[in-house]
């Protein structure tokens, strides 16, 4: 069984003192660029993919390795967690996502409609629901049978991120390339029509993710910025602006009050989600932030990046 260790010397911090984030632990067993991070519901095990081709579930106390899920014949970019901790879907290079037992690491179905590498996994919050994204396409499907419910298409550009919503009613998805600003689109899940084409980034968008309540939609990007929206009009309701380089990842709190982002300049940015206010920054990688994910409570969040390292961090209240 594989280990990790406690760091034993803090990062740089770029925070106001009573403000501190504090890293609680980290996991270190992959040989790769960490490329994704989810925490599962109650909090005690995180669980990460990796370029290296490797899915790996720790303990977010000890740093401890629990299980791997083996399987995958290419690098891991997205790994998630259904809302009742009994699953987890990854999105491979291989071309196809897996649906694995999280308590055994059992492989229990696999996804392969894609002809591209595969980006991004969404599900729902039953879990009977996902949906992903390769370059090429957004394909909603049925979790318990892998059968294709329906393609949606975007523009001429590769998708790189895709989400539910939380009740499972709209996908959105983000696109994008060296030659095109990135474009955020929204679809009826149901019947899989086109609802919403976002305009604003300036660059191709790494990242979508829905509120808890739904209400609004956040994406980000290599336009260095993450923008909210209001998921009824497409209004943008907030640019917050503070990374140097590349946002690759960002993530609402549990409680929809906090927005955590994470970019190539090594660092991670907490807002307030209402107002767009700083609340925190500090560098986690000293190579570049590739994801992050909350906790369930809030207190802590994950990270990981191109270091190969996976922190766990203590929020200042």
């Amino acid at each position: 069984m594989f280990s990790a260790f406690l760091l034993t010397v803090a990062l740089p911090l770029t925070v106001r003192a009573d403000e501190k984030p504090k890293e609680l632990a980290q996991f270190n067993q992959h040989d790769g660029h960490v490329w994704s991070v989810a925490v599962f519901p109650d909090g005690k095990n995180a669980v990460s993919a990796s370029g290296d081709g490797s899915v790996r579930m720790w303990d977010m106390a000890t740093g401890k390795e629990v299980r791997t899920f083996d399987g995958h014949g290419g690098g891991v970019w997205n790994v998630v967690v259904t809302a009742d901790g009994k699953r987890v879907l990854t999105a491979s290079e291989d071309k196809t996502v897996s649906v694995w037992d999280a308590a055994t690491g059992k492989e229990l179905r696999r996804f392969a409609k894609h002809e591209t590498r595969v980006r991004a996994v969404s599900v729902t919050a039953d879990g009977k629901r996902a949906v992903s994204c390769g370059t090429d396409d957004v394909c909603i499907w049925d979790t318990e049978t892998a059968k294709e419910l329906h393609t949606l298409k975007g523009g001429e550009t590769p998708f790189h991120t895709t989400a539910f919503s939380p009740d499972g009613k709209f996908v959105a998805a983000g696109d994008g390339d060296a030659q095109n600003v990135g474009v955020v689109r929204v679809w009826d899940a149901e019947k899989g029509k086109l609802l919403l084409t976002i305009k604003g980034h300036t660059a191709s968008i790494a990242v979508v993710a829905f509120s808890p309540d739904g209400k609004r939609l956040l994406s980000a990007g290599h336009d260095k910025t993450t923008r909210v929206w209001d998921v009824a009009t497409g209004k943008e309701l907030l640019t917050l602006k503070g990374h140097t380089n590349w946002v690759e990842s960002a993530a609402f709190s549990s409680d929809g009050k906090r927005i955590l982002t994470g970019g190539r300049d090594n660092n991670l940015y907490l807002w307030d989600s209402a107002t767009g206010v700083e609340l925190a920054k500090w560098e986690a990688d000293p190579q570049g932030v590739l994801c992050v994910a909350f906790g369930p409570d809030g207190k802590t969040v994950a990270s990981g990046g191109v270091e190969k390292v996976v922190r766990v961090w203590g929020l200042p209240k």
